[in-house]
């Protein structure tokens, strides 16, 4: 159902769509429209004149009704089909820069937001998908995390940042969320009958993968929101600006040490004036689950051994007696808007009519009456085939690579495509160990298809070969995560795109042949070596002639051969400040006009003008610091923390406290206290800039 939307959300609408149409009429240049699309979602893929649109899914949860509007505007405005991302997000691709707006408060209107699914900011927090259902949870996180992202999205402190940050809660014992691959990740802890969690910091994967380390063995929910602000402003006021590869918080632990970090972040915490709003959420946490008003179907049907199997695969018990969860497997995430339209129909047929996205790319509805499951597989199968074997090696997950990313080197969808299809035709031996191998797959080395937590991985890549290039993979080993821990995988060799079917399907077959009683496919490879592995492969690691196979130079499901794209740069690092750098001088004319209507009397309108003007002169010393601001409140934030609660302009004390209090006074003592702030302002950070220049 669709309600009005909020005022603000629609002047923020607003101001995109005059963005799109300065962009397009040329008043501004590529890189500042780029920072303001990234900001809403809106990211450039590798086809020209498209745009890939994130809709962030916060804790991967929708209502039937938001997964409709969804799938509404991906059939009008893109190809038709649903990418769920291992963000717990949802893509949609080719989509006219100039629609977007449109497409935004079509959102909006059943308060789903693309705002900073992209970008330099907190992206979309995270959540076990099992969460307030799983039968070993202390306590379900949704709550938790919701209030996290509510407080973080559009909160100054995380709109300018280095570089984007990723959060993560979990309440299973099994990490389903994958904690310590996140910049914080929270896991449900109950100590006393307290709640609170377990908390890990500065893991992250990518190029450079690092575990997180544990910062916290436990901490009151209370401090949840306290302890993330004290992060974020070390984050933003000393992370890497400059080297766009160096600039996630993984880099920042590294650079300090865990316990120099540890020790700053406790000291910011303590500096950290704590407003009482920030806990209000607690107050309206029940700590019983209340049973959903959801009656069974009590349709009949037939139970077939392929049920059985799908039952045995996908469902598992709820906490709660008579219900049942079910993973539906989606192969890579995609799903045409007419198989999502059948499916939602279902979700409200069967459950209280919600369903969840997962970091696995698939789909899982909580809280199914154990008696309608065979009912539910029916009706599932008339969507199209039933997928068992959700979470195991036949649901190979994998980034959109080449189909749409500009960073995509080789084809990881076609290939996981052809993988599910080969494994599955081999059978027998390989079904053998379905349970305990995983595979995933990445377009490129930045990890969006986490190939670092596969036990078996793949990024894509090239092999030159005299005058051609080869689409290659290359294969990493021994990555996992479970309830003892994370594990990251190890580069073992490259193999041509073509050859990594029949690679895969050798080592699972290696591993049967040779394994001792009981050990585990990343205990064996430990055993047997990395040297063991490439002698096993030699064979399929040679690239052919082009004469031999020409075949071999072009990926899976192309027709043209294989070249690297030239000149395209991808987005996930887009850089914090655009091509227009900021003058202190800028300010003067404001600040004339504030003092002018502060002659008049004209209060108010002096106010904003004088706010305007500090917002100026912040903006000129930002930018030096490679910040730069999309509002004028951000720019007060950000000059607070990268020069007063740093010590370079220590003179300012209780700089946003006052600027902010002044602004609220409104009369003509507050006016005049903040022209006395921009002129003191302009005067430190002149004597700054003239200091830096001259070093």
């Amino acid at each position: 159902m669709t309600t009005a939307i909020p005022p603000e959300i629609t002047e923020e609408i607003d101001k995109f769509e005059q963005a799109v149409d300065d962009y397009l009429s040329q008043k501004i240049s590529d890189s500042k429209f780029q920072r303001i699309r990234l900001q809403h979602g809106v990211y450039g893929q590798r086809q020209d004149g498209v745009q890939m649109i994130r809709i962030k899914i916060p804790q991967g949860g929708l209502t039937a009704d938001q997964f409709e509007v969804i799938v509404g505007v991906c059939e009008d405005y893109s190809r038709g089909t649903c990418h769920i991302t291992t963000r717990q997000d949802i893509q949609i691709h080719y989509v006219n820069v100039q629609k977007v707006p449109e497409l935004m408060r079509r959102l909006a209107a059943v308060d789903i937001t693309t705002r900073e699914a992209c970008g330099n900011t907190v992206r979309n927090v995270t959540a076990c998908p099992y969460a307030g259902v799983a039968a070993d949870e202390p306590f379900d996180v949704t709550p938790y995390a919701r209030a996290f992202t509510e407080h973080f999205l559009r909160n100054s402190v995380c709109q300018n940042m280095g570089r984007k940050f990723k959060v993560a809660f979990e309440g299973c014992s099994e990490d389903h969320a994958r904690l310590k691959i996140h910049d914080i990740g929270f896991q449900a802890r109950v100590q006393d009958g307290q709640r609170g969690f377990q908390v890990f910091t500065g893991g992250g994967l990518g190029a450079t993968p690092r575990v997180a380390d544990l910062f916290y063995d436990f901490m009151p929910v209370e401090e949840m929101i306290p302890f993330a602000e004290a992060i974020l402003h070390l984050f933003d006021r000393h992370g890497e600006r400059k080297i766009r590869s160096k600039a996630r918080m993984k880099f920042l632990v590294k650079k300090f040490g865990f316990k120099k970090f540890k020790e700053m972040v406790e000291a910011e915490r303590k500096s950290l004036q704590v407003d009482p709003q920030w806990n209000a959420y607690l107050q309206s946490i029940n700590s019983e689950t209340i049973l959903p008003e959801h009656s069974a179907v009590g349709e009949s049907a037939e139970e077939t051994d392929e049920f059985f199997y799908w039952k045995k695969t996908n469902v598992r018990p709820q906490q709660h007696e008579g219900y049942s969860i079910v993973d539906i497997r989606r192969v890579t995430g995609d799903m045409t808007h007419d198989q999502a339209r059948k499916l939602i129909a279902l979700v409200r047929k069967y459950t209280p009519g919600k369903i969840w996205m997962t970091i696995e790319q698939n789909m899982v509805l909580q809280w199914v009456h154990t008696e309608d499951l065979p009912a539910l597989y029916r009706d599932l199968s008339s969507i199209d085939k039933v997928l068992p074997d959700a979470l195991n090696l036949y649901d190979v997950t994998a980034c959109p690579g080449t189909d749409t990313c500009r960073l995509g080197i080789a084809g990881s969808v076609p290939l996981a495509k052809v993988l599910e299809e080969r494994l599955t035709a081999e059978n027998g031996v390989v079904s053998k160990y379905k349970n305990d191998i995983r595979i995933k797959i990445s377009g490129c080395p930045n990890s969006c298809g986490q190939h670092h937590l596969g036990n078996i991985g793949f990024h894509g890549g090239a092999l030159p070969q005299g005058d051609h290039t080869l689409p290659a993979f290359q294969l990493m080993l021994g990555g996992w995560v479970n309830a003892e821990g994370t594990t990251i995988a190890q580069i073992i060799t490259k193999i041509p795109a073509k050859n990594v079917p029949e690679a895969t399907i050798l080592l699972i077959k290696h591993f049967d042949a040779n394994r001792k009683e009981g050990e585990s496919f990343n205990d064996f490879y430990v055993r047997i070596g990395r040297s063991s592995i490439e002698t096993l492969l030699s064979d399929l690691t040679h690239p052919p002639t082009y004469e031999e196979k020409p075949d071999f130079y072009t990926d899976w499901e192309d027709k043209q051969e294989f070249a690297l794209q030239q000149g395209v740069v991808g987005e996930c690092a887009g850089s914090p400040v655009s091509d227009t750098v900021p003058q202190l001088t800028d300010a003067n004319p404001v600040l004339e006009q504030a003092r002018a209507l502060l002659s008049h009397g004209e209060y108010e309108a002096a106010t904003t003008k004088a706010y305007e003007a500090i917002a100026k002169i912040a903006d000129t010393a930002l930018y030096t610091k490679m910040v730069q601001t999309f509002e004028p409140h951000e720019s007060i934030f950000a000059f607070e923390n990268h020069f007063i609660k740093a010590g370079e302009i220590a003179e300012l004390i209780d700089f946003k406290t006052n600027v902010d209090d002044w602004c609220r006074q409104g009369d003509q003592a507050g006016v005049e206290a903040l022209i006395a702030q921009a002129e003191t302002m302009f005067s430190l950070c002149q004597q700054k800039l003239a200091a830096s220049s001259a070093a």
